[in-house]
């Protein structure tokens, strides 16, 4: 309707009762109707019950063409479902790219499903970015613990003759972090501060950082330094420290 509004519920209450709505058409009664929409409803006279009272007394079966992208949900999908599946009919759903041009427009306008419609994808576009950044931030959330644990110099060793403090400075990295990365894994580089103390909040890691000289004597890990992290695979008894597969073979010919 003009200024935005619609009347669905009135439309489909006509179209059950009237014999003729265009000039030429069958006086049979309707038996099947077809709706292209959302389902939104904001001014008919004629409610829903109504409507599906009378599709119900006049023998007609409903069917509903959703212009609503798949993924995305409407206000009105309820009241498209009740009109189809009370009349023994059913709600279909647009595929990819068939409605792309007009879905948003017949419909409730939605800044978010029309950029959605513009790229064809609908919601497979959102899971395709949902996927996305859940394997970009669960590669860097793996990375980051491996890394925390297995680097050059790290420090392992038995129960009997194992320390707290040795454990934690140097059990532990210092993964140096450029700031911007620093900022947004909330200053997880300073894992060997963690590990001596929890209890420490990660906004205060920092400058416990640089206020006590025994955490200066701690060696950092870089971004570049860490990348030897993806090499070890065993741990060295003799020579105390962590090696690839490689180093070992050598060991053992020599």
């Amino acid at each position: 309707k003009p200024g935005g509004s619609s009347a669905l519920f009135d439309a489909v209450y006509m179209a059950c009762t009237s014999r003729t709505l265009v000039q030429g058409e069958p006086i049979e009664p309707r038996r099947v109707i077809v709706i292209v929409g959302d389902g939104t409803d904001t001014s008919s006279k004629k409610t829903l019950e109504e409507v599906v009272e009378v599709a119900q007394r006049n023998l007609v079966t409903i069917y509903g063409v959703s212009t609503v992208a798949f993924g995305f949900h409407s206000a009105g999908d309820a009241n498209l479902k009740r009109l189809c599946e009370s009349t023994g009919g059913r709600v279909v759903y647009p595929l990819e790219n068939v409605y792309s041009d007009v879905s948003g427009y017949l419909s409730t306008p939605s800044d978010e499903g029309n950029f959605a419609l513009k790229v064809g994808t609908g919601g497979y576009a959102a899971a395709i970015m949902r996927g996305i950044v859940n394997a970009v931030a669960a590669t860097a959330g793996v990375w980051l613990f491996y890394v925390q644990h297995q680097f050059e110099g790290v420090y392992w060793e038995r129960a009997g003759e194992w320390d707290y403090c040795a454990a934690a400075l140097r059990g532990s990295s210092f993964y140096k972090l450029p700031r911007v990365l620093q900022w947004f894994s909330g200053n997880i580089g300073f894992h060997h501060i963690h590990h001596l103390s929890p209890r420490i909040p990660n906004y205060h890691l920092e400058d416990c950082h640089q206020a006590e000289p025994l955490f200066q004597t701690v060696k950092p890990v870089t971004l570049l330094s860490s990348l030897k992290s993806l090499t070890f695979r065993l741990w060295d008894e003799q020579g105390r420290k962590l090696v690839g597969f490689r180093s070992a073979s050598r060991a053992k010919a020599g």
